[in-house]
Formats: C-alpha cells, structure tokens, sequence
C-alpha cells in the first residue's frame, strides 16, 4: 500500500501522512476550485477564482486553525493537488497565506441570500409539512416579538400578504415569494453595509466572519431559516432515509472501483497506457467507466512527476485516488444510484 508508513522513511512518512489526511477531507468547495482548474480548465482571471476560494485551509491541515483565521479555515478549501495553483493565486492577488479575497465575502453573502429559504420551499413542496405548519415553526423558533420588528417585516408580511391576495397563484406560491422578497429586501442592505464598515480588514483579507454573522436581527433570521431546516427537515425520517440512502450508494461505488485502487503503480500505469489489460479483466472494466476528462486530468497530473524520485508510487496514489473521488462525486444523484443498482445486479 503506497501510503503505509514505513520505518526508517521520515520524509517519505510525512507526505504519506499528508495526502491520506489530504484525501479523508473531501470538501465541495476545495473540490469546485479543482474543477475550475484541473478538471474543466475553465481559464478564470485571479479574481474569479479567488472569489469562490471560500475557505483559506489546506485538505491536509491538522489541528486547529489560528484563532485569528478560526472562521476562515474552518473547512477545507483546497487540496494538496492545487496547492501550486492557490500558491500562484496568492502571489497574484497579492494574499498573505491563509487570507481571503475581499469580493468573496460578497460572493458568500450573495449565496447565503440566495438558498436561505430553498430547503424550507423543498419541504413544503415535498409535502414534510405544509406552508402554514411553516410558519408555525418560524413564529415558535424566533420567540416573542414587536410589532416593527424584522420578522414582522419579513415573515409575518409575507404570510399575510400570501393570504390576502386575490392572485391565481396558491396561497404557498405566493408566502414563499414574498418571503423571499422580504428577505432579500432586508439582508442585501445589511451585508453591503457589513461590508463598507468592514472595509479595512475585509480588503486585507483577515475579517474572520461571515457579513451575515453578528449579533444582529438580521444574521438571527438567516439562523431562523438554518435552524429551522435542521430541525423541521432534515432530521424528518423521510430525509434521513434518504440520506442513507445515499451514503449506501457512495460507500458502495467506492468499494466497486477500489479494484482500481489494489494494482500496484507498474500494473495501473500498463492499464492507463494500454486501456485493455487481458490478466486484469474487472479492473480494465472499471477502467472504461471512467470518464474522458478524468482520466485525462489524472494523466496530466503524473505526467509532471519524476519516476525516479522515491515519491512517485506515494503521488501516482494520491493522484489515483483523486481519479476515483473525481468520478463519482461528479455524479448526478440519479446517475449515481443507476451506476450503483447496475454494478451491483440489483435491477
């Protein structure tokens, strides 16, 4: 196994170490900035790509964050297989390590505004509960209130409106529109303002919050929406049968490829060259489902190695391994559970 440690290799151990612990930490926002770059070589400007650089902590990072970067690098934000490239990304922006882009604060506000009410609407659409058993659960969780205070603006109003008007939409269409509207109209001038005060250390890149995280009415209605969901849907049975559903489907698909996994550096990198090895018939199978682009992304990547150094098998591992997480976390749910219910002869 490329990544057991072995004694008496102290430099080899500790890049063992790191890309096992690079590889454990799967996260969708280190793997988006891997898409953009290795997969889709979608050739986005600096700013671009620093703007969805959400969190600033290396996959393989262990122990705790600095205090001064704790909300910063709370998640994994790239990993080791892009670290040339965030390197290069700093160096051009002109970020000191572990710093964010000033304009992704903005991009993170923009996508908190955006999806704070969409899991609500899925439930209700889902038929979880109904849109008034939503606002029962709204009303519960934000407690007592005034007349003028904002979830009075922004729930109340839209609950009421939905109620009043005479549209042909439904009454549910009508709440989730306002209160998107409402909602909208309330957080946009509050995170811009967040953002203006903030300026100084935004543009430094160490302003280590969300613009929507404060002790204000406005990042309590954006925890009303997300506690809510955490509560009232997703820890209804109907989604958490899902869920482990879907957590059967991942762990199953990578225990199908992990054939690919058990051939040794000579044996793969025969199968890579020749796409057809006749003493390998399930691993040349697996083979041929992986997509084009992957594959490619994976040549490229040990097509920048030297044989001969003593890291090679340890890196032509870690790039396999990114070959296979690659593929199946670039399915679809639909694609993934067909892909799993053929494999395993279950139709």
């Amino acid at each position: 196994m490329a990544l057991r440690l072995r004694e008496g290799e102290g430099t080899l151990n500790a890049l063992r170490s790191k890309v096992r612990h690079d590889l454990s930490h799967f996260e969708g926002n280190a793997q988006g900035i891997r898409m953009v770059h290795t997969l889709m070589r979608m050739n986005l400007t600096w700013a671009q790509v620093g703007c969805i650089l959400k969190y600033t902590r290396p996959a393989w990072w262990i122990g705790d964050p600095p205090a001064s970067h704790s909300y910063l690098m709370k998640k994994p934000g790239y990993y080791f297989s892009e670290e040339a490239y965030v390197e290069r990304l700093r160096k051009e922006l002109n970020l000191d390590t572990y710093s964010r882009f000033p304009l992704t604060w903005i991009m993170e506000a923009a996508d908190d505004i955006s999806y704070c009410v969409a899991d609500l609407e899925d439930a209700v659409e889902k038929r979880i509960f109904s849109a008034e058993q939503l606002y029962q659960h709204l009303y519960e969780a934000w407690g007592e209130h005034e007349k003028g205070s904002l979830f009075a603006q922004v729930v109340e109003n839209a609950w009421d409106k939905s109620r009043a008007n005479s549209m042909s939409r439904s009454a549910e269409d009508q709440f989730f529109m306002y209160l998107r509207v409402n909602t909208l109209n309330k957080l946009v001038p509050y995170a811009a303002q967040r953002f203006i005060d903030n300026l100084p250390q935004i543009f430094s890149g160490e302003f280590n919050h969300a613009l929507l995280e404060d002790d204000s009415s406005f990042s309590q209605l954006l925890e009303l929406y997300k506690n809510v969901a955490i509560k009232q849907v997703f820890s209804h049975p109907d989604v958490e049968q899902l869920e482990l559903q879907g957590y059967r489907v991942i762990t199953g698909l990578l225990e199908i490829y992990r054939p690919l996994l058990q051939l040794s550096v000579d044996d793969f990198s025969e199968l890579v060259e020749k796409e057809r090895v006749r003493r390998f018939p399930i691993e040349t199978r697996l083979f041929h489902k992986l997509s084009t682009r992957h594959r490619l992304a994976y040549v490229e990547s040990i097509g920048k190695l030297n044989r001969q150094q003593a890291d090679w098998p340890v890196l032509e591992f870690y790039y396999r391994c990114r070959l296979i997480q690659d593929y199946i976390s670039g399915m679809t749910d639909l694609y993934a559970w067909d892909e799993y219910r053929k494999l395993m002869a279950v139709e």
